[in-house]
């Protein structure tokens, strides 16, 4: 186990859902993480089946939709209530793509950002999933070389060509679940980065491992500073270009396992930990949370006299996430994975 994956896994949620949340330091912070994401689960699915058999589809794949799918489900019917209650009902076509995971593919805003609006990001997931069997077999077939080749190629040419786009399209692309397996296949390419360079021997000093886990970083406010300066280049395909830090930051905790700089020391701390284990509820059920406190809480509060309910929103709204996906992991997430491993394994 990589600890320190764990940790980034929290502290990345918690970034997008304090986006989402309307925080002012935190606007347009959401497109590195969503890629940590990806690039995190295809990096640690390579390397659980490395020196494995290619995993039975049918198998491999249902036991994933078994857990992904309720818990979608779980986030997305109380919000469809609420919405329905409210006269905010979004559609029944919207729904029933959103109960199918299928919005994303659908190249219509109020397809893909209705309802749970976070959701079109386990529709990319499903796919990664649907594909891995087969994109572990075709990347066995090849060499290092020619894997970080053609991810550099993909890289460039989304680069050159997404900016002739409209924006529009530009937008569909980067929640299509088609284009957000790249960022899944580039995980699984920095998994045999690691296997090749875990064969030798690196002494790592304490100092140049702090180094090492900040560099991701130096490149993320780089990035961060280009994007600003050149607003009109980058717009929704600069996703693609986050592949770099994400696989530097995926890398580098890997290679420092077990002999982590100060960050690395700060993020095997107890209360990051903790929040890494709770990050996929935090990510799903953060909509859902927003509709709660909006509708029902901030209202009540509001009613009693306590005018600025709605201006703390997101300090009120995170903590009732938290304590919401701390009791949906403990009580519904671990006893259904544990049940989709039972149906899968008879």
């Amino acid at each position: 186990m990589i600890k320190t994956l764990t940790s980034w896994r929290g502290i990345m949620a918690v970034v997008i859902v304090l986006f989402h949340y309307h925080v002012a330091i935190f606007k347009g912070a959401e497109l590195f993480p969503v890629c940590f994401f990806y690039v995190v689960s295809g990096f640690l699915l390579a390397l659980r089946y490395d020196a494995k058999p290619v995993p039975v589809w049918r198998r491999f794949f249902a036991e994933r939709a078994l857990r992904l799918y309720p818990m979608s489900w779980l986030a997305l019917l109380p919000i469809a209530a609420i919405l329905a209650y409210y006269h905010q009902w979004d559609g029944t076509p919207q729904f029933v793509a959103d109960l199918l995971l299928v919005q994303g593919y659908v190249p219509d805003k109020s397809f893909y950002f209705s309802f749970n609006t976070v959701a079109w990001f386990l529709g990319g997931l499903l796919l990664c999933y649907a594909c891995f069997p087969w994109l572990l077999k075709l990347l066995r077939g090849c060499s290092l070389k020619v894997k970080l080749w053609g991810l550099g190629i993909w890289v460039l040419a989304m680069l050159v060509l997404l900016p002739h786009l409209s924006t529009t399209v530009r937008v569909h692309l980067y929640v299509n679940p088609l284009m957000r397996t790249m960022d899944f296949v580039s995980g699984m390419i920095m998994a045999h980065v690691y296997i090749e360079m875990s064969k030798k021997e690196i002494n790592i000093k304490p100092a140049m491992a702090t180094v090492l886990e900040l560099l991701p970083f130096v490149v993320v406010a780089g990035f961060t500073l280009l994007i600003i300066k050149l607003p009109k280049v980058f717009c929704y395909e600069d996703f693609v270009i986050w592949y770099i830090p994400a696989g530097m930051l995926v890398l580098t905790s890997a290679l420092l396992n077990g002999r982590e700089g100060l960050l690395g020391r700060l993020l095997l701390c107890k209360p990051f930990q903790w929040l890494g284990t709770i990050s996929l509820e935090i990510y799903i059920f953060q909509i859902l949370t927003a509709r709660i406190y909006n509708f029902l809480i901030a209202p009540v509060l509001g009613h009693f006299g306590f005018e600025k309910a709605y201006d703390l929103y997101p300090l009120f709204g995170l903590l009732l996430l938290i304590l919401l996906s701390w009791l949906i992991h403990r009580y519904v997430t671990t006893r259904l994975w544990r049940w989709a491993k039972q149906r899968t394994s008879s």
